[in-house]
């Protein structure tokens, strides 16, 4: 499937608007790309494994408590650390709740927290190398919306193609149309098909071998099906 096949489905079976009048090209690619957002973070949340992960190299300096992350991170899954220069294993550190209001800076790194999208950890005296694992963001809808879109979005499109559609289309009644009846019809057929995405998303995983990501460094870490409504949206 490509772009451009989901931006007709869109306008067609949600906006009903298939010449693009109301739904421009520009509006349909930002709803399409908040509904991406959003089905990433919902995935996330419910720790649906067939998101991609990463892996990244960042640090801990002293008078710091926040991870620079990279831009793809969507939620952080295992934080390791060594000291800078050293030739030690890495060590896992450990997840919190919550921060300790009353840390003070220690030699080494005691925890890690994720909150409001930013990932804090203990004050350190000792600069640290840190390696971070994480569930990778979905891929954006790009400017050339003629490309295929595929295993490189993180998801087979075609399994997403109907949550997408129906989430932007409660983003298109809400935001630009103004009519709260549609949104509210969208945001529940958005809802199912969400359910259904993510239980054949699970079933799948469960069906195969589990793959994580290498990490290589010299010690080892411890670490009922849904029909869709045959009523119209537009009633």
């Amino acid at each position: 499937m490509t772009y451009r096949e989901l931006e007709a489905r869109f306008r067609l079976n949600y906006a009903n608007d298939p010449s693009g009048v109301s739904a421009r090209e520009e509006l349909v690619r930002a709803l399409l790309n908040e509904a991406q957002d959003e089905l990433s973070q919902e995935l996330a949340r419910r720790s649906v494994s067939a998101l991609r992960q990463g892996e990244a190299l960042s640090e801990a300096v002293p008078g710091a408590d926040t991870l620079d992350a990279p831009a793809e991170l969507l939620r952080p899954l295992l934080l390791l650390a060594r000291r800078d220069g050293s030739p030690d294993d890495w060590e896992v550190v450990p997840q919190r709740d919550a921060a300790d209001p009353n840390a003070t800076p220690d030699p080494g790194l005691r925890w890690w927290i994720w909150r409001n999208a930013t990932v804090r950890h203990s004050p350190v005296t000792v600069r640290h190398e840190l390696l971070i694992r994480y569930y990778r963001s979905l891929r954006r809808f790009a400017s050339d919306p003629g490309d295929g879109i595929g295993p490189d979005a993180g998801i087979e499109l075609p399994a997403a193609a109907n949550y997408l559609c129906r989430k932007a289309g409660e983003l298109y009644f809400a935001q630009v149309k103004k009519d709260p009846g549609q949104a509210s019809y969208c945001r529940q057929v958005a809802a199912e098909a969400f359910n259904t995405l993510a239980a054949n998303l699970t079933r799948d995983q469960q069906g195969r071998p589990l793959r994580r990501p290498a990490i290589r460094f010299g010690g080892r870490a411890r670490v009922g099906p849904f029909y869709p409504s045959r009523r119209s949206l537009l009633r």
